[in-house]
């Protein structure tokens, strides 16, 4: 963390004042944050799930780019991006044909990656189950890997591709999900990682002068008239923020917050952390209250917020539905 002499005092009638040392807190904090522990994720799912999809919208487009990804075995890549606090393990899909092999190869993985003998911070610490809903299966397979080789794991399932089927397709496969009995289960999520956007969104004439010579911008999520009055369609829903909340319950609590800090999701998530943050440091110098143990909280407290909030990205966007909900 950045050093207390990095945290310049001041005085004023109301009190004392400190100020940041500001490039010097940011080098720190940099270097810190290649430092911090990572919570490891794995993912699992047949060819054309949509895994890479999923990994790019929540964590970011380039974190699965081709090449990005170190192999681990035969089945296994690992994502670690060093501005990123967080560790993906990427199964190759799940062959069918291939079963006993990737069974075993799994196990394999799962053993060395819970053995007590590691470190709490590179166990494994949750499992995203990609079940792809376009091809309306969860197979015999796909069960005994959750029965038998999961079963210890904290498992989140993501029925991705929701958008592509009928509501009773997606109630069918949350049925035989349910019907395992998973103790470690935290939820089963229709998602769709590369939703469709919802046109119906858009009127008929433009609100402001009632012209029917409407310009939709499907990047900019806008709709606009010939009289250049602009209007925000509502981005589509993806369903992941209801994985976000499940894997952070799933997560230890040193693992959520890192986590929170490494998606790009929520920003509802982000908020109720960073509140968790300030109020935890609140509490602490309440109970002693001297200047160097304020100067020693506000830094660390700092620190967290800049990782949560991604202090050395600011040009990133965040896909939350309630981005403009100024309530928080």
């Amino acid at each position: 963390l950045p050093s207390s002499s990095q945290l310049l005092a001041g005085n004023s009638p109301n009190g004392p004042q400190f100020f940041l040392d500001t490039d010097a807190v940011i080098q720190n904090m940099k270097e810190a944050i290649e430092r911090v522990k990572r919570p490891n994720v794995l993912l699992v799912g047949s060819s054309g799930a949509g895994k890479s999809s999923i990994i790019n919208s929540v964590f970011g487009n380039n974190l699965a780019k081709a090449g990005a990804g170190k192999p681990i075995t035969q089945h296994f890549m690992r994502f670690a991006p060093k501005e990123q606090p967080i560790c993906i393990y990427d199964s190759k899909g799940l062959e069918h044909g291939k079963s006993e092999e990737f069974i075993s190869e799994t196990k394999k993985f799962i053993k060395e990656q819970t053995n007590p003998k590691l470190k709490v911070e590179d166990h494994l610490h949750v499992i995203w189950f990609v079940v792809n809903l376009a091809t309306s299966r969860f197979q015999e397979f796909d069960a005994h890997l959750c029965r038998e080789v999961f079963s210890d794991i904290p498992i989140v399932f993501l029925l991705n591709k929701s958008d592509l089927v009928e509501s009773s397709v997606i109630d069918a496969i949350k049925s035989e999900i349910e019907s395992l009995k998973l103790s470690r289960c935290y939820g089963i999520f229709p998602v769709s990682a590369q939703p469709k956007m919802d046109l119906s969104q858009v009127p008929d004439c433009c609100p402001e002068c009632g012209s029917e010579k409407l310009l939709i911008d499907k990047k900019k999520l806008t709709y606009s008239c010939d009289s250049k009055h602009e209007f925000a369609i509502p981005p589509p829903e993806s369903g992941l923020e209801n994985v976000i909340v499940a894997t952070t319950k799933a997560l230890p609590t040193w693992a959520a917050e890192a986590f929170v800090a490494a998606q790009k999701v929520s920003i509802i998530a982000k908020v109720d952390t960073g509140k968790e943050i300030i109020g935890s440091h609140i509490k602490k110098v309440k109970v002693v209250w001297n200047r160097e143990r304020v100067k020693e909280e506000f830094i660390d407290m700092t620190f967290r917020l800049g990782r949560l909030w991604d202090f050395f990205e600011c040009d990133r966007d965040y896909n939350d539905n309630d981005n403009n909900n100024n309530n928080n």
